[in-house]
This record gives structure tokens, sequence and C-alpha cells, in this order.
């Protein structure tokens, strides 16, 4: 009998870690995805627009000669 509490506290154990890790650490895991794809996608605008602007002092450079 001993050892049936001792499965049970486990099996008790594991359903309250696994409730707390799908109710509070993934949607954490989600969020930080969420936040790196905004950042990357910032990046990705700022490096086009820094592109943008150095094509177009470049030509304008080439062209006020």
């Amino acid at each position: 009998m001993k050892s049936f509490a001792q499965i049970a506290l486990v099996g008790f154990a594991g359903l309250l870690s696994w409730k707390l890790l799908s109710g509070l650490v993934l949607p954490l895991f989600g969020l930080m995805a969420g936040l790196l794809g905004l950042i990357f996608k910032a990046a990705i605008i700022a490096a086009v627009g820094y592109f943008v602007i150095n094509m177009i002092k470049n030509r304008r450079d080439r062209y006020a000669e």
C-alpha cells in the first residue's frame, strides 16, 4: 500500500507541474517568440530603409558632379 501512495503522489506532482507548465511557461515562450518576430521585422524594415537612403545618396552624389 505504501508504494501505491508514492505512485499517486508522483502522479499528482506530475499533473500539477504539467498544469503549471502549460498555464504559465508555455505562454511566456509564445510571448518571447512574438517579441523576437517583432524585433526581426523592425530590423528588416530598418535595413531596407538604410539601403534605400544610401542608394539615393549615392545617386545624388554621382549626378551632382
